[in-house]
């Protein structure tokens, strides 16, 4: 809980550090803060970092990729509730950049994401996978199994809203099936 109120006091929205000095701290003290900040166990705490991730250039964002990578994949433990901005911000940031690996942590988080509010996120999401272009067809086979999934009803969610969900995934799949745009892609070096 200190932590969480750190982060949101320091690098929220309205944290003093992303408001007025971001580009005025060292990076070898900064960097390690924002490290620790992404890959904290509070979902809260974790999405204060999300306004820092479009403040900073990507060139500069090189040594915190693989931290953003991973509070993308994985889920915060606690407060799940608030756990979506600092992923969706990942996600848009490896949108941007055209991160190869992007493009199975999108259909992850579309299938996975906590259901209050997914059906918002999952336009988004898609929209992502198809700025992808043709690249895009390579998670074809996990967008289908996403589909399926939302079709056979998702537990503790209205069948109404799966539904909805699973013939956007199908429509975003012919879509994708469609595209011809090749990108350039960057491929981020994990661990």
């Amino acid at each position: 809980m200190e932590q969480r109120y750190l982060s949101l006091n320091l690098f929220g929205d309205r944290g003093i550090i992303v408001r007025k000095h971001l580009d005025k701290i060292d990076s070898t003290l900064l960097f390690p803060a924002i490290r620790a900040g992404l890959l904290n166990e509070d979902g809260r705490a974790r999405s204060s970092f999300a306004p820092v991730l479009s403040r900073i250039p990507f060139d500069k964002l090189q040594p915190l990729l693989p931290a953003i990578y991973d509070s993308i994949k994985e889920s915060s433990p606690s407060g799940i509730m608030f756990s979506a901005p600092i992923q969706m911000a990942g996600l848009k940031l490896f949108t941007e950049h055209k991160v190869s690996q992007n493009m199975e942590l999108i259909v992850k988080f579309a299938h996975e994401q906590k259901k209050h509010g997914s059906e918002r996120r999952l336009p988004d999401l898609m929209n992502m996978l198809k700025e992808y272009g043709a690249h895009a067809k390579r998670v074809i086979p996990l967008l289908e199994k996403t589909a399926a999934y939302f079709e056979g009803g998702e537990a503790d969610y209205p069948m109404s809203h799966s539904k909805r969900k699973a013939a956007l995934v199908r429509k975003t799949i012919t879509e994708i099936k469609g595209l011809t745009a090749t990108p350039k892609l960057i491929k981020l070096q994990l661990k």
